[in-house]
């Protein structure tokens, strides 16, 4: 098993933040700066938890967003807001396979997933076999 708790704001952006220009007619599609810079700051965070090797075979991963509350609702748990949880997620399993966690991110066959607001935000990661 691991677990990863990082302590911070959730800046998870969603892998449809994508920035498009026209050249000679024909759309071209680009990652946004603060979208790499966001990812690889995340990266960099996994890498010191991550195994000696990738892992290779089919895992459970859990993952909690905390949001920091707003001061507007300091007593709301709940974060029914952007960006939505299956969006993060996706991100997420791409940023655990480049900073080594994984070997392919069709590996995670079971996914438990929360966001909510907390005073002090994180993002705690568990990945186990599955079974």
């Amino acid at each position: 098993m691991i677990t990863a708790l990082i302590l911070g704001e959730p800046n998870i952006v969603t892998c449809q933040q994508k920035g498009v220009m026209v050249r000679n007619g024909k759309p071209m599609f680009f990652t946004k700066k603060r979208v790499q810079d966001s990812r690889d700051a995340l990266i960099l965070q996994l890498r010191k938890f991550a195994p000696r090797k990738p892992i290779d075979y089919p895992v459970l991963i859990r993952v909690k967003l905390a949001y920091k509350q707003t001061k507007a609702r300091p007593n709301e748990r709940r974060h029914g807001k952007r960006p939505d949880l299956s969006n993060s997620f996706k991100s997420l399993e791409d940023c655990l396979v480049k900073a080594g966690w994984l070997t392919d991110d069709a590996l995670v066959d079971q996914i438990v997933a929360e966001k909510f607001r907390v005073s002090e935000p994180y993002i705690e990661i568990t990945m186990k076999e599955a079974l």
